[in-house]
């Protein structure tokens, strides 16, 4: 499948993996593919959303903290440094359940390629517990709202 997406698409996969593993996460979840989104999107793109790759850097770091603080884990915390390991990061459950869902939202707009937008419309699927879905929440992002801007859009 990933043969179908764009360059584009790509893109912003690798850029996911990459942020997971600047995060020193241990798998590439749906929250890390929002990242990658926003950041190689085009300015139109993070406009859609109303919120860009710094925002949700800044989200997803405070969630980490309040996570760890939920487990008795204050203080000084090294977030979003990521160790040095060995291997590829493997992807969740979930950030490869949005990925066979990027291919539906490609048929679904009968476009031929996958691309970011497709992506997009999937992640924006998500339902707590998953941790996009916190994510876009803690940005003040509705999910409806933004899949009516993404498809006008295209």
């Amino acid at each position: 499948m990933f043969n179908r997406f764009s360059a584009a698409a790509r893109t912003a996969v690798t850029a996911a993996v990459e942020q997971a593993q600047r995060r020193g996460d241990r798998h590439v979840g749906t929250e890390h593919l929002l990242l990658g989104l926003l950041t190689t999107a085009p300015t139109s793109f993070t406009e859609a959303f109303g919120a860009d790759a710094t925002a949700a850097q800044s989200a997803l770091d405070a969630m980490d903290l309040e996570a760890l603080s939920a487990v008795g884990i204050t203080g000084p915390v090294a977030v979003g440094e990521a160790p040095r390991g060995v291997g590829q990061v493997p992807f969740s459950a979930g950030a490869k359940d949005v990925l066979r869902r990027t291919l539906a939202e490609a048929v679904r707009r009968h476009d031929r390629r996958l691309e970011p937008v497709h992506v997009a419309l999937a992640l924006l699927d998500c339902r707590h517990p998953d941790p996009v879905a916190g994510l876009l929440d803690r940005l003040g992002i509705d999910p409806s709202v933004t899949r009516s801007r993404l498809d006008r859009a295209a």
